[in-house]
């Protein structure tokens, strides 16, 4: 019978296999549809680790490139005059015969 350190070192290997990290995506629209380590059929583009950590969802791939989106801004719905009716005291509520309008503006950081 070996001891320890002789039967580890019969196990051992050099063989250290890099990890390929994926993004599967739709081709057609771009939209992320999972993240995955392994072998997957479909439509892929392989990314870094950082970028497997943070399987982001709210990016496009452009030219098997990931863009991000709206990633210097914000979006906040704000009264308008034009855009969509609402009621006068809720925003939730749409009301065709109201005059209150509300519309989404995007305002971008610097």
């Amino acid at each position: 019978m070996t001891n320890f350190w002789e039967g580890l070192a019969m196990v051992q290997t050099d063989n250290v296999t890099e990890m390929t990290y994926r993004l599967y995506y739709n081709i057609e629209s771009g939209q992320p549809l999972f993240y995955s380590m392994s072998d997957e059929s479909g439509d892929y583009i392989e990314i870094t680790k950082e970028q497997y950590d943070a399987s982001n969802y709210h990016v496009v791939i452009k030219d098997k490139k990931i863009v991000e989106l709206n990633k210097r801004g914000y979006t906040k719905l704000t009264p308008s005059s034009k855009g969509t009716a609402c009621h006068p005291s809720n925003v939730m509520i749409v009301d065709a015969t109201k005059s209150k309008y509300w519309s989404l503006k995007t305002y971008e950081l610097e």
